[in-house]
């Protein structure tokens, strides 16, 4: 068993990311992320739900020219074909909701807004695997918004 910290929250963001991870090894993109979408049973088991907008990698998002993902937690930039960045953007997001980063990230302000919410996933006491996973995905994320938006600071 993975140890992520001595914190429910630390244990509860260990398991959804490793639940991403295996939608993603198999050719899943979930595509709607978010609180709403993840179920914390009573004995901690995570699980997510609405699979509605979950697509193979790859494949393009909109479905007879809708997309069905929730705005507030898509990736900002407008790829027209699913990949895992999608969902670990959300599910930065969903961390950020949940920890209370005020902060609603964008291309201009990721800088700021990851380092939020980094320092507040820190004072969790998540273990040092996990919060360097989570470092990881933040990175990934802002180097991909970057290369495509050398304009950002």
């Amino acid at each position: 068993m993975v140890e992520y910290g001595s914190s429910r929250c630390g244990t509860i963001v260990g398991n959804l990311i490793n639940q991403i991870e295996q939608l993603h090894r198999v050719g899943i993109v979930h595509g709607d992320i978010k609180p709403s979408n993840v179920i914390i049973a009573d004995n901690g088991k995570v699980s997510l739900i609405d699979f509605s907008n979950a697509r193979r990698l790859g494949d393009n998002w909109s479905e007879r020219g809708v997309s069905q993902s929730t705005q507030s937690f898509a990736y900002p930039r407008e790829d027209k074909r699913a990949s895992q960045l999608h969902d670990y953007y959300a599910l930065l997001v969903t961390m950020s909701s949940l920890v209370g980063v005020s902060i609603k990230p964008s291309r201009h302000n990721f800088d700021i807004w990851s380092h939020s919410l980094i320092t507040e996933l820190q004072k969790l006491g998540f273990s040092t695997t996990l919060t360097e996973q989570i470092i990881h995905l933040v990175e990934v994320i802002g180097d991909d918004l970057t290369k495509h938006h050398p304009n950002v600071a």
